[in-house]
C-alpha cells in the first residue's frame, strides 16, 4: 500500500525524471506531482497537501529556503541538491534527511526506510552506521557519521559525543535513548555514563577487580563497570 503522497520540486527535468525513476521501487512512496519553481511548488502544495517533498535547493530566482519560508509546512522535507554547504541550514528548518546529488540507490532507500508510516504519529528513527548526526560544538554545529562516533558520554541533560575525527560535541539525548537509536551490533554500553563503539577500541586494561577501555579518542581512560562488562565480553564471541 502507498502511504506517503510525495511532490519533486527541482529545475531540472532529467534529475526530476531520475528521482521518479528511483522512487518507483518503493512501494509506499506516491509521487502525486512535479514542479520546476518555488513559485509552482507553493501552489502544487497549496492544492494537494502532500506528506513529503523532494526539495532542491537551487531553484532559480527562488530557492527552496525561500519556498519554506512562504508555507506553513504540514509536511515532511527531504532535500536532494548538489550542494553539500547547506546542511547545517537544512536541518535546522527540520529537514527529514539531506541527499546530495547524484542520489545513489542505498543512500535513498535508507531514506525512506525511515519514514515509516507518517499515519502512525511515531517515525522511526533507527540509526544506519551512514547517517549522521548534527552535534553542538561552541562554534556552532557539526555534523558527525554514526561509525565515525567512537564514544558517548552521559553529561547531565545531554550526552557527549566524541568523534574519530578528534572532535566533541553536544545532542539532547538520553543514554536510553541513544541504545533504542544506535545500530545493534558495534555500540555497546559499558558504563551507566558510557557507551562506546567497538570498532574504535585499541585496548582493554585491567587491575584487579577495575576494568577500563581506551579509545583513538577520547585520550582517556573509559570505565567498564562490573554491571555492563558482560556486555563487552559477549560483543567479542565469535
Amino acid at each position: 500500500m502507498k502511504i506517503w503522497r510525495a511532490i519533486i520540486v527541482d529545475d531540472e527535468s532529467l534529475a526530476r525524471a531520475e528521482l521518479l525513476s528511483q522512487l518507483n521501487d518503493f512501494p509506499q512512496v506516491e509521487v502525486i506531482g512535479e514542479a520546476a519553481d518555488a513559485d509552482a511548488a507553493y501552489d502544487l502544495i497549496t492544492a494537494l497537501t502532500p506528506d513529503l517533498v523532494f526539495l532542491d535547493i537551487d531553484l532559480g530566482v527562488k530557492s527552496g529556503f525561500d519556498l519554506l519560508e512562504r508555507i506553513d509546512s504540514g509536511f515532511k522535507v527531504v532535500f536532494v541538491t548538489a550542494h553539500n554547504e547547506f546542511a547545517i541550514r537544512a536541518f535546522e528548518v527540520n529537514a527529514l534527511d539531506y541527499l546530495l546529488k547524484p542520489v545513489w540507490p542505498d543512500r535513498l532507500g535508507n531514506c525512506i526506510r525511515r519514514l515509516g508510516n507518517p499515519y502512525s504519529g511515531k517515525l522511526p528513527e533507527q540509526l544506519d552506521l551512514h547517517d549522521q548526526i548534527l552535534v553542538k560544538i561552541r562554534s556552532g554545529s557539526r555534523f558527525v557519521k554514526v561509525s565515525e562516533i567512537t564514544c558517548i558520554e552521559a553529561c547531565s541533560d545531554y550526552t557527549k559525543i566524541y568523534s574519530a575525527r578528534k572532535f566533541s560535541g553536544l545532542v539532547h539525548h538520553t543514554m536510553k535513548r541513544w541504545l533504542e537509536r544506535l545500530p545493534s551490533s558495534g555500540f555497546v554500553q559499558i558504563h551507566k555514563s558510557y557507551i562506546i563503539n567497538i570498532a574504535h577500541l585499541v585496548s582493554m586494561t585491567e587491575t584487579g577487580e577495575t576494568r577500563s577501555a581506551r579509545l583513538a579518542y577520547p585520550e582517556k581512560e573509559i570505565p567498564v563497570s562490573r554491571r555492563f562488562g558482560s556486555r563487552l565480553n559477549q560483543a567479542f564471541k565469535p
